[in-house]
């Protein structure tokens, strides 16, 4: 943008012209439209984004095998099965601390972790998986 449009003031007209400046002045209004457009813009855009940053997350502990998700309670609960083989208070402590992290990240969500120590059993003796949820990690 050349320099001298970046000093000329901003002149408002039209039915613009009446409009209150300050942001106060602004309420939100709970529409059909607006409460649709959050959520396909939870689903399209945030929950990747959370179940990416879930994954990066748990994947960087070496003791974690595989992160399920699963969103629910209209679209604002996330439930985060991690699954290890055995258990280790160490490994446990390192999973905490991440929780912790993508709590404080996704402050808009309420988590549920679940710590699933397999001991050796597949996973799906420990949880019934459906197409609701997601793996996001898988360690091969």
């Amino acid at each position: 943008m050349p320099a001298e449009m970046m000093s000329m003031p901003l002149q408002v007209t039209g039915d613009l012209a009446g409009c209150p400046t300050s942001p106060a002045a602004y309420k939100m209004r709970e529409n059909p439209f607006r409460v649709q457009f959050k959520l396909d813009t939870l689903r399209s855009v945030i929950k990747p984004t959370l179940n990416q940053y879930v994954s990066v997350c748990m994947s960087a502990i070496p003791g974690v095998e595989s992160v399920l998700t699963r969103l629910e309670r209209g679209d604002d609960m996330m439930y985060v099965f991690i699954v290890t083989n055995e258990f280790d208070l160490a490994l446990h402590d390192a999973i905490f601390s991440k929780e912790e992290r993508i709590i404080d990240e996704f402050e808009m969500f309420s988590f549920e972790f679940r710590i699933l120590t397999r001991r050796g059993s597949s996973v799906s003796d420990l949880l019934t998986v459906d197409e609701s949820c997601d793996l996001v990690f898988a360690r091969s």
